[in-house]
């Protein structure tokens, strides 16, 4: 028996683009949608997530995946968290710096989390792996305003300047996003 196509719910091309490679390599067929869904807000990003998978599912009434991204500042007791999309819409670059000034500990977590519901089954696929720090001053033009001052530990380009080259052919961002997809696809594949 073949599985149906997966729906894939976002409005965001740099996430379609992300997700097409992992889905490629495990041969699942998929398709997108863009839908209008009022996302929670909540301390806990998970909760976010899980709100938004199942509110896409109510209107699509079929499987469904989802991808959610959060950014967590240790000296800053894990703000923006879940509270990130509003803030990445009220804060410029420098509002970020701002906030950083005076702090020593400039270190910044993302989370990435692709959730999956199907009517019954409920499935979070969480990768919190990625370290970075915040810059002094933004750079790069792509990408959300946090983008431009962040960068990975080890690396002297930000988010948004690994976009730019992206942006121009550049495989700079490759695989950003590959383990908590391929973390997914895996479970996918062999649970249903």
């Amino acid at each position: 028996m073949s599985r149906p196509r997966l729906l894939f719910v976002t409005g965001n091309p740099r996430k379609i683009v992300e997700a097409e490679a992992a889905f490629r390599h495990h041969a699942v067929d998929f398709e997108t949608k863009s839908l209008d869904i009022d996302e929670i807000q909540h301390s806990d990003p998970q909760k976010i997530v899980e709100a938004k998978v199942r509110a896409a599912y109510d209107i699509v009434q079929r499987p469904v995946v989802v991808h959610d991204s959060h950014w967590s500042i240790p000296a800053l007791n894990g703000f923006p968290g879940g509270y990130m999309k509003d803030v990445i819409g009220w804060f410029e670059p420098v509002d970020f710096l701002n906030l950083m000034r005076g702090k020593t500990d400039r270190s910044i977590d993302l989370c990435d989390t692709v959730a999956y519901f199907d009517g019954q089954t409920l499935k979070l696929i969480v990768d919190d792996e990625w370290r970075g720090e915040i810059v002094d001053t933004p750079r790069g033009n792509a990408g959300i305003s946090i983008d431009k001052v962040i960068q990975k530990k080890g690396d002297n380009k930000t988010v948004a300047e690994l976009y730019d080259l992206q942006d121009a052919g550049d495989e700079a961002l490759a695989g950003r996003v590959e383990k908590v997809w391929n973390d997914f696809l895996e479970w996918y594949k062999e649970e249903l």
